[in-house]
C-alpha cells in the first residue's frame, strides 16, 4: 500500500490518490470520455461539410478559379488538398489552377499523383499525356495512357495514344489505336492520313488507298497526298485506271480537265478523248504535278506509269526527257527502266546498252538481269533469221553465265548452222562436260566423230 503523499503544483496542493481508489475511478472515466465524443460528433461532421472544412474549401476553390482568382483559388484547394489527400477531384482542380497560374512544374507533380494514387484517372491521364506530347516525350506519353484500357469511343485518348506511338514506331500499335478512331465514326482527315501512311509502309496498298481517299475530299490540293495515291495505284496495277471515252469542249493531252486526265483525242474527232478516271496512277501524278510537286522520283514514277501501261513510246520520250535530272542514287533503276523501254520499241542494241551501265553500277542487282537480256535478245535475233547477231549476242549470254550447259550447247548449235564446226565442236565438249548426260548427247557425239573422220591422218 502507497502512503499518501503531497506536493505543490502550480501554486496549488494536489494530494495522489491510492492506487487501488484509482482502480475504482477508471469505468467511470471512460464512460465521461465516450458520452463527450459522442456529444462532439455532429460538431465534427458538420465542420467537415461546412465551407470551412474539406468539401467546402474545394467548392469555394472550385468558385475562385472560375472567377480568375488564382491565388485564392490555390489557397483554397490546397488546404482541401491537406485536409483530404484522397480527394481527387480537388487534386486536379489545383493542377488546373497551378497550370492557370503558370507553376507548370507545380500542376504537372500534382497530375503525376493523381495517376499515381489512381492509375486509370482518364484526365489526369490525359493531361499529362498532353503535356508529355508536348515536350516530345513519346515514350512518357504510352507509359500514362497504358492503364486506360482502349476504347472505340475514346477518340482523344486513342488519337493522342496513336500519335506516340507513329513516333515511338510501333506502327502496328499504332494501326490498330487508328483504326479504333475510324471505328468510332469520330476519325478526322490527320487520322486517316496517318492510317494511310502506316498501310504505305507496310506495302498494303489497296488499305493505304482507301485511307488517303478518305481525306481526299479535304485535301485535293496537296502534292505529297497525290504522290502517295500515284504510288498506290501504280503497285495496284491501275496505271490508267479504267479508260472510257469522253467528249471534251477544251483540252490538251496531259491535263486535268471535270477529273479526268485526258491521255489522247481520237483521230476521227478531236473532242473525243481517251480518258483516265481518278482511280489511276497517272491522274494523280498530274495532279501532283500540278500543286509544284517537281522532284526526280516524281518525274521517274511519271515514265514508269506508261512503261507499265505498255505505253512504250511514251514512256521512252519521257525517260529520255528526264536523265539529266535523274538522281546519282536512282541511276541504275532509271537505265533499267529505260532499258525496258527501248525492249518495248524493238531498240534491242538500246536495251542492251542501258542495261550495261546499270550493271556496272548495281551488278549484284542488274548483272543478272542483264544476263538474261542478252539470251532474250539472242532470241529475238534467231527468230528474225539474224544468225549474225545470233551468234554474237550467245557469245555475250555465255561469257555473262559461262556455267550454264545450256548456253554453250544454243551457241554451239548456231555456229555448227553458220559453218563454224571447230568451234562448235568446242562448244558441245563443254556442254557434255557440264550435263554427261544430255538429251542431245547422242547427235553431239555423232557430229563430233564425223569432225574427227574428216580430220587427214
Amino acid at each position: 500500500m502507497l502512503q499518501n503523499e503531497s506536493c505543490v503544483m502550480g501554486g496549488r496542493e494536489k494530494t495522489s490518490l491510492p492506487i487501488h481508489r484509482l482502480g475504482r475511478l477508471l469505468p467511470l472515466m471512460t464512460l465521461v470520455t465516450a458520452t463527450l465524443l459522442w456529444a462532439m460528433t455532429p460538431r465534427v461532421c458538420a465542420q467537415a461539410t461546412s465551407p470551412s472544412g474539406d468539401t467546402g474549401a474545394c467548392a469555394q476553390g472550385r468558385a475562385a478559379l472560375a472567377t480568375g482568382d488564382l491565388n485564392e483559388a490555390i489557397a483554397l484547394l490546397e488546404r482541401s488538398v491537406l485536409l483530404d489527400p484522397d480527394h481527387l477531384g480537388c487534386r486536379l482542380l489545383l493542377a488546373r489552377a497551378y497550370a492557370s497560374g503558370g507553376r507548370t512544374e507545380l500542376a504537372e507533380e500534382t497530375l503525376r499523383e493523381i495517376v499515381r494514387r489512381q492509375p486509370r484517372h482518364r484526365e489526369a491521364a490525359l493531361s499529362l499525356a498532353h503535356r508529355y506530347a508536348e515536350r516530345r516525350e513519346h515514350a512518357a506519353v504510352i507509359e500514362v495512357l497504358h492503364a486506360i484500357r482502349p476504347t472505340t469511343a475514346d477518340s482523344e485518348l486513342e488519337r493522342l495514344r496513336s500519335a506516340s506511338l507513329l513516333e515511338l514506331g510501333r506502327l502496328e500499335e499504332a494501326r490498330r489505336s487508328l483504326e479504333r478512331i475510324v471505328a468510332s465514326g469520330q476519325a478526322g482527315t490527320t487520322d486517316y492520313r496517318r492510317l494511310g501512311n502506316i498501310h504505305f509502309h507496310g506495302k498494303r496498298y489497296a488499305l493505304a488507298t482507301e485511307a488517303y481517299t478518305a481525306c481526299y475530299q479535304h485535301e485535293s490540293d496537296d502534292a505529297e497526298l497525290h504522290v502517295r495515291l500515284a504510288v498506290c495505284y501504280h503497285h495496284l496495277g491501275a496505271q490508267l485506271g479504267a479508260v472510257s471515252a469522253q467528249t471534251v469542249e477544251k483540252g490538251q493531252p496531259g491535263s486535268i480537265v471535270d477529273d479526268y486526265y485526258l491521255i489522247a483525242p481520237h483521230a476521227d474527232d478531236p473532242r473525243l478523248f481517251d480518258v483516265a478516271p481518278r482511280e489511276s496512277a497517272i491522274y494523280h501524278v498530274q495532279r501532283a504535278l500540278d500543286s509544284g510537286e517537281d522532284s526526280p522520283d516524281l518525274h521517274l514514277l511519271h515514265g514508269d506509269v506508261w512503261l507499265e501501261a505498255g505505253r512504250w513510246a511514251k514512256a521512252l520520250a519521257h525517260y529520255r526527257a528526264i536523265e539529266p535530272r535523274v538522281a546519282p542514287a536512282q541511276r541504275a533503276r532509271y537505265l533499267f527502266q529505260h532499258a525496258r523501254a527501248l525492249w518495248g520499241t524493238e531498240d534491242f542494241e538500246g536495251h542492251l546498252a542501258r542495261l550495261q551501265e546499270a550493271s556496272r553500277l548495281d551488278r549484284v542487282t542488274y548483272g543478272p538481269r542483264l544476263c538474261e537480256a542478252y539470251t532474250l535478245v539472242a532470241r529475238r535475233y534467231n527468230q528474225a533469221g539474224d544468225l549474225t547477231r545470233y551468234i554474237e549476242t550467245m557469245r555475250q549470254a555465255v561469257r555473262c553465265t559461262p556455267e550454264s550447259a545450256a548456253l554453250h550447247y544454243q551457241l554451239g548449235n548456231a555456229l555448227w548452222e553458220d559453218g563454224q564446226h571447230d568451234a562448235a565442236v568446242r562448244r558441245w565438249r563443254i556442254t557434255l562436260e557440264s550435263d554427261p548426260d544430255h538429251a542431245d548427247r547422242e547427235r553431239m557425239l555423232e557430229l563430233i566423230r564425223k569432225m574427227r573422220a574428216q580430220r587427214p591422218g
